[in-house]
């Protein structure tokens, strides 16, 4: 955003004097450059971060239904940490599968609705399948 500003900054001054400025003395261009070659680098922690945790809470969420006596809040409290988490762009729909899965399960809790367990059976399954960093 400053290198905007800049921008409009000299265009709002025409030049009547020579003004030189080196821009990798502000950083900018290792950024651009980062950015080039790498994607940005925001955009990287942010995915990794995504994959740690949804990993994390899908395993929490794996764990808590094997057994027989959970009770529905547990789930809502896993759902509530997923529904905590900073989602990158190319994570929207898997976040949104595994979102519904979790709802589906507490529909199924709470209701005691087979076809309720079986949807959310099917989102996880279907979501490791595609994203094989869920079942680390």
């Amino acid at each position: 955003m400053s290198a905007l500003a800049f921008s409009v900054f000299i265009y709002i001054f025409p030049a009547s004097e020579s003004i030189h400025i080196d821009l990798d003395s502000f950083g900018i261009g290792f950024l651009n450059r980062e950015i080039m070659e790498n994607g940005t680098t925001e955009n990287k922690k942010m995915e990794e971060n995504y994959k740690k945790e949804s990993a994390r809470i899908v395993g929490e969420y794996l764990n808590l239904t094997e057994n027989p006596e959970y009770k529905p809040e547990q789930i809502g409290m896993i759902k509530q940490e997923l529904l905590d988490l900073i989602v990158p762009t190319k994570f929207k729909d898997l976040h949104l599968n595994l979102v519904l899965a979790m709802s589906q399960m507490e529909i199924f809790s709470n209701a005691q609705a087979p076809e309720a367990k079986t949807a959310s059976q099917e989102l996880i399954t279907e979501a490791k399948a595609n994203y094989a960093w869920l079942s680390q």
